[in-house]
């Protein structure tokens, strides 16, 4: 007996109900794409969340006490290379209006870091024995976005810890990779610092949204 020509093999199989017809197969891999997706931002959204601590995991626009600053809902990163927040307290709101700010420019930017600045540090020393150091300074310096928490509380760590902070900083600065940072640091103290750090970071590429007021943690 002579082979049956492909097509009409297809039209047995179809009479059988063993071959999706186009609309069928259309629909099936809508339906697959749209499983696809659904992973795909629940992975994102589960890396998000695994970087931040778990005390600012709740930090988003929505949570925010008030009317949150509009030059951090309007920060443009294609505009200002840098988002600082100031403020000359502890407890005034600074890490939660910047990780608010970071996560919803996380959902497109990515790779996406949030790192404190002293646990970082820590872990580049921590690093040097295993030869690692060089590899987290450089996935911090290539980051396409950037949350650097708590500026200055190393500030008078080591000359070592200070240079190799300044170098990502400046790094990032000359590539204009977007980069949020909070600090109780005035220009003048971090130019104490460093000078130059302190120009680029409080420069007029850079927004600025100061934060004050009593500690929402006695509230």
């Amino acid at each position: 007996m002579s082979a049956l020509h492909l097509p009409e093999r297809i039209a047995r199989l179809k009479d059988r109900g063993l071959v999706l017809t186009e609309a069928e197969r259309a629909d099936e891999l809508e339906a697959r794409d749209a499983e696809l997706r659904i992973r795909s931002d629940r992975q994102r959204e589960l890396d998000i969340l695994q970087q931040i601590p778990w005390r600012y995991q709740a930090c988003t626009v929505e949570s925010w006490k008030g009317s949150m600053p509009q030059q951090a809902i309007q920060w443009d990163p294609e505009k200002s290379w840098c988002l600082l927040v100031f403020g000359a307290g502890n407890g005034v709101g600074k890490t939660h209006l910047a990780t608010a700010t970071w996560r919803r420019l996380a959902e497109h930017i990515r790779p996406a870091l949030w790192r404190s600045t002293g646990p970082l540090l820590r872990s580049i020393y921590a690093g040097f024995g295993s030869g690692r150091a060089s590899e987290i300074e450089r996935s911090v310096t290539m980051a396409k976005l950037l949350l650097l928490d708590d500026l200055g509380r190393q500030h008078r760590s080591s000359e070592d810890a200070r240079s190799r902070l300044v170098t990502i900083l400046c790094e990032r600065y000359d590539w204009r990779r977007p980069t949020i940072i909070t600090t109780n640091l005035r220009k003048s103290d971090l130019a104490q610092w460093d000078p130059a750090l302190a120009d680029r970071i409080y420069s007029s590429e850079s927004v600025i949204v100061g934060r004050q007021g009593e500690s929402w943690r006695s509230r």
